[in-house]
């Protein structure tokens, strides 16, 4: 290798390492902008899609949040009581839809699964435990055993 470059001239030997440079340096700019456009097709699929279920996750904050406070004012006034039960369930099915439409996105099918299944526990506790208590305590008081179940379930 060595004679073959001594064998060229001056010019010549500055200018094959040259164009071998410039060659590397095509090959990784093409490979390079070949990996960037993928990254930002990646980030643009990812912010549409946030962009898509936004709305969904709204949803479910906002439905969450009205079963919380629906739940509050439950335990001090009779008629919040009365519609607790039916506005969980209402919300319940609000929140099963949004996640129905989560659900669509790859990946998230465990989370999608787990916040269901919490959801659906705290309307079957919410229905079976606190409601019969609430509306003892609302109506008449509670007994003594009423009173410790209701504290070891608030």
């Amino acid at each position: 290798m060595r004679r073959f470059f001594n064998s060229l001239s001056v010019k010549m030997q500055i200018l094959v390492p040259v164009l071998f440079s410039i060659t590397l340096i095509l090959i990784g700019l093409l490979y390079s902008s070949s990996q960037l456009g993928n990254a930002f097709s990646k980030v643009s699929r990812a912010t549409s899609d946030l962009i898509t279920y936004k709305s969904s996750l709204n949803k479910i904050v906002n439905n969450t949040y009205d079963m919380r406070i629906k739940a509050i004012y439950s335990l001090f006034t009779a008629d919040d009581l009365k519609t607790y039960v039916s506005v969980l369930q209402q919300k319940k099915s609000n929140i099963n839809k949004s996640l129905d439409v989560i659900n669509q996105m790859d990946g998230l099918e465990s989370e999608v699964n787990s916040l269901k299944s919490a959801v659906n526990q705290y309307v079957g506790f919410s229905q079976s435990t606190m409601f019969p208590l609430l509306n003892s305590k609302l109506s008449q008081g509670l007994s003594s055993a009423q009173q410790s179940q209701y504290n070891s379930a608030s």
